[in-house]
């Protein structure tokens, strides 16, 4: 006679001393293999399941956890966790952060002169946004808070016989849609003294980091850039906004 899976036989098998067939609980196939070093004893079978080590996580049964000794300061919500599937032990994913940087080129806002920026005296700001759209992708799988930040680049000149100032506030667009401001600029032209006072600059300014959407995984969100310009009063005799370009830091943090 020959046993079958999770079946016992013992006995000599006469009718004075019958084989005694006995079964075991049946264990789930986890590729499991029990080596007995360092001190563990054999796994314990408790109806379907294995008992794999104490619910302190020590490893050995009835061992207390050694967490707090190797890893002190660490709460045990940073560890990994193990889960069973039908093919064995699985560990939950090494969660991690993300970091993606657009470099833009020279010119995403169009040139402007003296000749756009005089008529908008006294007028809400213009919103100017680029064409250029960037995709970001939660390619993990687990939800992540996005954080963005926008490093900003133009040159400018201006000159005027009067106080005339212009304001420039850069914004992410996230799907359209106008987030926080993440940078500013102001800068005033103006008599002093009786002589003409111009301004000149050649400005790379870093803004300041700003939270955006956060994605399930798999979600995307379009990313582009906004600058808001605003004449503060003044008639320009020279001005001028040139070569403006920007660069974006996208910081992905696992929630």
């Amino acid at each position: 006679m020959v046993a079958g899976n999770n079946t016992s036989i013992t006995g000599f098998g006469t009718p004075k001393k019958p084989w005694v067939i006995s079964t075991t609980a049946g264990a789930p196939l986890l590729g499991l293999v029990y080596d007995g070093a360092n001190g563990s004893t054999r796994p314990v079978i408790s109806g379907n399941n294995i008992i794999i080590c104490s619910p302190a996580g020590g490893g050995v049964p009835g061992a207390p956890s050694q967490m707090a000794v190797q890893f002190p300061g660490c709460p045990e919500s940073s560890f990994m966790k193990m889960y069973q599937t039908s093919t064995g032990m699985r560990s939950a994913p090494a969660k991690r952060s993300t970091m993606t940087t657009f470099v833009s080129t020279v010119t995403m806002w169009p040139d402007m002169t003296q000749v756009e920026l005089n008529p908008l005296q006294g007028q809400p700001p213009i919103d100017q946004d680029t064409v250029q759209i960037h995709v970001i992708t939660n390619d993990t799988c687990w939800p992540m808070q996005y954080f963005i930040q926008i490093h900003y680049h133009r040159d400018a000149a201006l000159s005027s016989n009067v106080q005339a100032g212009i304001q420039e506030d850069i914004y992410p667009l996230i799907n359209g849609v106008q987030g926080p401001k993440t940078g500013h600029i102001q800068w005033i032209s103006g008599l002093a003294g009786g002589s003409l006072i111009g301004r000149a600059s050649d400005l790379m300014s870093s803004g300041q980091t700003a939270m955006i959407l956060p994605l399930a995984p798999g979600a995307s969100q379009n990313i582009n850039v906004r600058r808001k310009i605003t004449n503060q009063g003044g008639a320009f005799t020279q001005a001028y906004l040139r070569n403006s370009f920007y660069n974006l830091t996208i910081l992905g943090v696992p929630i």
